[in-house]
């Protein structure tokens, strides 16, 4: 008997078939009894029935490893645009890096990392416009409107963490100092003192970049030229402490400026000249002040004129003007004098006051007495001066 399912031969009775397991139908069970045509194409049946279960597990394997290496290729696509991308990405190349990201999205729409790269990048870039156009109102000296973008694009990138954080945070600090040294320059020019121009330089100083150290210097030249100016002015006036004063303050910020420790060099040598002069002058002075004061006390008056004659009532009169030469006022002045006969023989002595009773420097005063019972006087003679200083 044979299976009226795969053909395979079987014992009567039985219920089930020992080859295919399908349950036995009687009534379309083939008997023993088949024309020899229908014995050949039952045992081709039963053939048939070994290969191809074999068959079809050969085309599964087939396409299980086709597929395998289909998915392999996919994901080495992946990693790769995943690579290249973030390397565009951590050189700051976030628009290149963007349809790289994307590509890689498209073979895999659920892979986590790229689209977590992707939504990095597009911040990125975002920042990056944001800087650019901050350049932009930079260069046409709209420091206020680059400074807003700025601090914008610093808050943006505050979610940023490391080492993407330190590509986003270096662009953000170059325009920052950017911003800075455009500024500074600017301000310059109006700066008219060391207390002006200083801070600037002190703006400057944390910036690492030859745009600053170009700025620095110019900063640097500005201080100078208003500290030499200023020094010199109060040199002019001999006011030298003010003078090294000011070139201290000045070194303080540029300690190693050659023009102003060779003029604070010069301050100092005039300093010392100057004092020794002044100290001349003083001496000179002195002595002056004294000759000066012993001329006021020993020869303050000078004799302009004398008159002595025979006076109506029998006496000598004498008369005479003269000037205070003293850089004193002087007062009491009284004149003493001689008076002599026609052979030169001393008759008498005596003294009167000059009036006005105080005589300024360059003022001049009269005296006039007269000594009586000396008929025979002929001449006179004055033989002392007195006054006091005021």
């Amino acid at each position: 008997m044979f299976c009226n399912h795969c053909g395979g031969e079987i014992s009567e009775g039985d219920r089930y078939c020992t080859h295919c397991g399908q349950q036995v139908s009687t009534a379309n069970v083939k008997s023993e009894q088949l024309d020899p045509t229908e014995l050949v194409v039952a045992k081709l049946q039963k053939r048939k029935v070994w290969w191809m279960p074999i068959a079809a597990t050969f085309v599964a394997v087939l396409a299980i490893g086709g597929m395998n290496l289909y998915e392999k290729k996919v994901n080495s696509s992946v990693a790769t645009y995943l690579q290249k991308g973030e390397a565009l990405a951590l050189e700051g190349k976030f628009q290149e890096a963007i349809p790289v990201f994307e590509q890689g999205l498209s073979l895999r729409p659920k892979h986590e990392t790229i689209k977590a790269d992707l939504s990095w990048a597009k911040q990125g870039q975002k920042i990056v416009d944001q800087l650019s156009k901050a350049n932009e109102q930079l260069k046409q000296k709209q420091y206020g409107k680059a400074q807003a973008l700025i601090e914008a694009a610093t808050k943006d990138a505050g979610v940023f963490h490391a080492p993407l954080g330190d590509v986003i945070h270096k662009k953000v600090t170059h325009q920052k100092n950017a911003l800075t040294i455009a500024q500074v320059k600017h301000e310059m020019a109006n700066k008219k003192t060391i207390e002006e121009v200083a801070p600037l330089l002190l703006k400057l100083e944390p910036i690492e970049s030859p745009e600053a150290k170009e700025a620095a210097s110019e900063v640097q030249t500005k201080l100078v030229e208003i500290t030499l100016a200023q020094a010199h002015d109060y040199l002019k006036n001999k006011q030298f402490s003010s003078a090294l004063s000011t070139v201290d303050q000045a070194l303080s910020y540029v300690a190693e400026n050659s023009k102003l420790l060779a003029y604070k060099k010069d301050i100092a040598k005039q300093q010392v000249e100057f004092e020794q002069q002044q100290q001349t002058r003083i001496e000179q002075a002195m002595l002056a002040a004294a000759k000066e004061d012993e001329k006021n006390r020993t020869n303050a008056v000078e004799v302009l004129t004398t008159n002595g004659s025979l006076s109506e009532w029998g006496g000598f009169t004498v008369k005479g003007e003269v000037r205070n030469i003293a850089t004193r006022n002087i007062s009491m002045i009284e004149v003493y004098y001689s008076v002599y006969d026609i052979s030169g023989q001393e008759m008498d002595q005596g003294s009167t006051f000059v009036y006005p009773y105080y005589l300024e420097p360059g003022e001049t005063g009269m005296f006039e007495s007269t000594v009586y019972g000396n008929e025979d006087g002929k001449s006179f003679k004055i033989t002392n001066i007195t006054w006091y200083l005021e």
